[in-house]
């Protein structure tokens, strides 16, 4: 025994029954002799119209909804490339002020404890200060952001 393989029918086509049944010019026994269509077939597309209806009216669609994740998104992709540079130039900045801080450091190794320690400790003060305010900065960011 072969089934009968199940016929597409195109949405235009489909439509154009819908239309026909929904408008009154012709009654879905009607419309499912013509077209040589199951009357169940063309009930389920009529509910489906039916229930879909509202969705033509919507205010937003799916596409505005879609370009306004996709703006929200490349925002915060701005955002963070901001915050990437921002800390990659505020680390270079630490690196050379820690250098420099090496280079007095092995400098007053061989002149002698004591010559420079007030600077030294100068340095390590601003390092500090530095590093707790871009944490600050940071952490306001990500909490107002």
């Amino acid at each position: 025994m072969t089934q009968k393989k199940r016929q597409q029918r195109s949405p235009d086509l489909k439509a154009a029954i819908v239309l026909e049944v929904l408008t009154g010019k012709i009654s879905v026994p009607a419309a499912a002799r013509k077209y040589k269509i199951k009357d169940s077939v063309i009930y389920g597309w009529r509910n489906e119209v039916i229930e879909k209806l509202p969705l033509v009216f919507s205010t937003k669609t799916a596409d505005e909804d879609s370009q306004e994740k996709i703006a929200e998104l490349e925002r915060l992709i701005g955002q963070q490339a901001i915050e990437i540079e921002a800390l990659k130039k505020a680390g270079r900045w630490l690196s050379r002020l820690s250098c420099r801080r090496s280079f007095r450091d092995q400098a007053t190794d061989r002149e002698g404890a004591g010559a420079n320690t007030r600077r030294r400790d100068n340095d390590v003060s601003v390092v500090g200060i530095v590093g707790e305010q871009l944490l600050l900065c940071w952490d306001r960011l990500h909490r107002h952001g």
